[in-house]
């Protein structure tokens, strides 16, 4: 399935981007915060792992429903967006960027090195390659059927997760950006 694919390509870009923009950051600056409410690059890599871990969950349990016959019932009020039009919709937005806070189940909270959040990431893109492989059994014209709701963004289908898993690590990778643009303007 040509479109299954291809989604789950962009999300490994994606995170091969992201995990890149987070290489070179030294143990000494992983868990800089600029302030006391903003989150370091560790905070932000633990942050992914978690709403990737959720997200590819709640994808397969949907999968796993509609394979027993069952789909959700609701208002499906993100028929025919992309994702990008879907965060413009329901994010705040500061500074011309799209900003939420993230739902408690996706917060960080356990801390540690980012060694270990990287892992942990690159291990997300496993759990999503063998889902990748149960939906390619799926005809197309059923994807949009998949749906589990998002905490904030409300109902998405499985395509509309997919390509929020890719927006969310590239949303993630300018954050990182920014980040290490604040410690260089701190040493400087």
């Amino acid at each position: 399935m040509v479109q299954i694919t291809s989604l789950i390509g962009d999300v490994e870009s994606a995170r091969s981007n992201f995990l890149s923009e987070i290489d070179i950051i030294g143990t000494q600056m992983e868990s800089w915060k600029q302030d006391t409410s903003s989150w370091s690059v560790t905070d932000v890599t633990e942050h992914l792992v978690w709403a990737e871990q959720g997200g590819i969950l709640m994808m397969w349990k949907a999968f796993q429903a509609q394979q027993q016959g069952q789909y959700w019932e609701g208002e499906r009020l993100n028929d025919g967006l992309t994702i990008e039009d879907i965060v413009t919709r329901t994010w705040r937005h500061e500074n011309g960027r799209p900003k939420e806070e993230a739902p408690a189940s996706a917060a960080p909270r356990l801390g540690g090195p980012l060694a270990y959040w990287k892992s942990a990431l690159l291990a997300c893109q496993t759990q999503l390659n063998a889902l990748g492989e149960q939906l390619r059994q799926v005809p197309e014209h059923e994807l949009d059927r998949i749906i589990y709701p998002h905490v904030i963004m409300g109902p998405l289908n499985v395509v509309q997760r997919l390509e929020f898993l890719r927006f969310h690590l590239d949303h993630h990778r300018a954050q990182i950006k920014r980040i290490k643009e604040s410690i260089l303007q701190k040493q400087n």
